[in-house]
């Protein structure tokens, strides 16, 4: 099971990332989406309003642009009474295109107003005035808006201006007009709610001259009318909007609600002790949530083997206590029975049995207790490897020592010592006189062979040597927690150890981090 267990710990440290949007691109892409929705539609209403506005321009260039040549045959019968304006050429009113925009022009406040002209129209122009009323009423009754016909003073040519002298020079698109050239404005309206109002000024121009000027209104069609025009559409572009909505949703779910839920299960599954229940999730979503999940799965097969490793090692203590304690009970009740009638010597053994396995047993406990200390070492710092060499000589005499290569540990000095101090201790217990440790990096990782000329570990006992407890020096004072101790170091620094094969004696590899 710890095979399984170490396998897929390492397929999850090993998997390939693959590239998922962080929760904080995902929130601002559906903030952008959230955004992009008001702004789409306010710039959507200005093109759609300017639309509507050049449209009805555009009718009204149509429309002036027939009324001014036909005027200009019309005022050459009456050429003797209209005044003679700017000169002008007709080419300047050809391909004439809307250019009213309803950013670029801010409206002026009120349609085109007459203010009182210095002369009144000839009543010569009274047959004149008289059939361009009612064809303009007419002309207004078919196509709508507003016409004046204007003279080269930007004198409305009808029949009440025949008695009252009014003029429309001073207004900006009349006085353009006057000058040769086409002209536009946009305009409030003085009905009610203030609406926009297009208004062109088309010249009348006859024998290079400007004769009159064509003056038109018109309001554009509203967006209420339009959108009961175009129901249909509106109702598609309602849907398009359910569909990116239900999509933004739908990204949610995928993204971060599902896989918490998902994850959330999972956790509480784990808590029930499901170990079925520790594999990666069907959709991970955002990067921040792939990696919660991971690392809870890592947590989570630490943590059941942890629980292993506590389940075992109480049963290994709960064994070696057990014959200690055993021991110590039979020979306190052999005494008690025996009472006055043991002799002395025979209770001296008795006596030196009971001392002795309460020194086991205060070995075992103070082993237990270097053990615990191995498993959450204080961490940080560096030491060099001939320094550690250096201090092993010094504590262990009896051996020869021999360093070949130079590491620095990543670990302190003295959870060093503790590791290869137990190594030393463990190769001198089986007969060895010669040490050889040999350093080297490879790949970003440090690789230290322990080598001894001891007598080596038998192919039966070497899938048990790292387990706590086990020794074969049991009637010699061996607790067997010393390559349990070595093993927990090296794990709480990131490190590992084993035995490789060799023709004399033990060796051993351990694998650090290069510091």
């Amino acid at each position: 099971m710890m095979d399984a267990q170490a396998a897929e710990s390492t397929r999850l440290a090993t998997a390939q990332p693959k590239w998922r949007p962080s929760l904080a691109q995902v929130m601002a892409a559906l903030l952008g989406f959230v955004l992009l929705l008001p702004l789409a539609s306010l710039i959507f209403l200005h093109v759609f309003q300017n639309h509507l506005v050049r449209q009805a321009e555009s009718r009204l260039i149509a429309q002036t642009a027939v009324l001014s040549a036909a005027l200009a045959e019309e005022v050459g019968n009456y050429a003797a009474f209209l005044p003679t304006g700017a000169a002008a050429s007709r080419e300047a009113l050809k391909d004439i295109e809307p250019r009213l925009d309803v950013r670029a022009h801010f409206p002026l406040p009120h349609p085109p107003r007459a203010k009182p002209a210095k002369a009144a129209l000839l009543q010569a122009l009274a047959p004149l005035a008289a059939r361009l009323t009612r064809m303009l009423r007419l002309t207004e009754r078919i196509a709508g808006g507003r016409l004046l016909v204007l003279d080269a003073l930007g004198r409305p040519i009808t029949e009440e201006n025949l008695r009252t002298a009014r003029s429309y020079a001073h207004e900006p698109e009349v006085a353009r007009a006057l000058r040769g050239h086409y002209a536009s404005a946009l305009r409030l309206d003085d009905a009610p709610g203030r609406h926009l109002r297009v208004w062109v000024a088309m010249p009348v121009i006859a024998e290079g001259h400007v004769r009159g000027v064509v003056l038109a209104g018109r309001t554009p069609a509203s967006l209420t009318d339009v959108i009961m025009r175009q129901k249909a559409r509106l109702a598609l572009a309602a849907l398009i909007v359910l569909a990116v909505a239900a999509f933004m949703g739908w990204i949610m779910i995928r993204t971060v609600t599902g896989p918490l839920r998902e994850l959330t299960r999972r956790t509480q599954a784990i808590g029930e002790g499901r170990r079925d229940m520790q594999r990666p999730l069907t959709r991970h979503g955002t990067r921040e949530i792939a990696r919660l999940s991971d690392e809870m799965l890592k947590m989570s097969h630490r943590l059941f083997e942890r629980s292993d490793y506590i389940a075992r090692f109480a049963a290994h203590v709960s064994h070696e206590l057990k014959s200690p304690l055993t021991a110590i009970r039979g020979a306190a009740e052999l005494m008690l029975d025996a009472d006055d009638s043991m002799d002395a010597a025979q209770r001296r053994k008795f006596l030196t049995t009971m001392l002795n396995e309460t020194k086991r047993m205060t070995r075992l406990v103070e082993r237990m207790r270097a053990l615990a200390a191995a498993d959450n070492p204080a961490m940080g710092g560096t030491v060099a490897m001939r320094d550690v060499v250096r201090a092993l000589r010094e504590r262990f005499t009896d051996a020869a020592i021999t360093l070949q290569g130079e590491a620095n540990l990543p670990m302190t000095k003295e959870n060093a010592l503790i590791v290869f101090s137990n190594l030393t201790d463990n190769a001198l217990r089986h007969g060895a006189q010669h040490i050889t440790i040999t350093t080297k990096t490879h790949n970003g990782q440090m690789h230290i062979r322990f080598a001894d000329d001891g007598e080596g570990i038998s192919e039966g006992n070497a899938q048990r040597i790292f387990e706590p407890f086990f020794t074969t020096r049991r009637d010699k004072g061996g607790t067997g927690m010393g390559l349990a101790i070595t093993t927990a170091m090296l794990r709480a620094h990131g490190g590992t150890i084993r035995l490789i094969p060799s023709k004399k004696g033990a060796t051993f590899e351990i694998t650090l981090p290069q510091a």
